[in-house]
């Protein structure tokens, strides 16, 4: 599922091998979710949708806090979960949000 690097120093490895930030875990536990996961955090769910209305999979979706955004982020592919086995699926779920932080959504193009 995840891409194969070396974790030598000075390579992009040595950074994709941690898992220090918001969404790494989110991540992490929207795949492998402890006893009451998301619990008390917060959740954005939506739906990725073209022009004429029609769910689109694929997309890059981000929400970031307004007041950290570079460190209070978490993102998702819409259609992740279905993978478009059942048609195009443009839902998304951004899980493990501060509560009570202001996002921001960013949708990013369709692939």
């Amino acid at each position: 599922m995840y891409p194969i690097s070396t974790p030598e120093p000075g390579n992009s490895g040595e950074y994709m091998g941690t898992v220090d930030r918001l969404d790494d875990m989110s991540a992490l536990s929207d795949l492998y979710p402890a006893p009451g996961y998301p619990g008390n955090r917060g959740t954005i769910r939506g739906e990725v949708l073209d022009s004429s209305g029609a769910p689109v999979t694929g997309v890059d979706v981000v929400a970031r806090n307004v007041a950290d955004p570079f460190n209070d982020f978490t993102s998702y592919i819409s259609g992740q979960v279905s993978k478009g086995r059942a048609g195009p699926d443009g839902s998304f779920e951004l899980n493990d949000l501060t509560p009570g932080a202001r996002y921001v959504i960013y949708i990013g193009q369709p692939l």
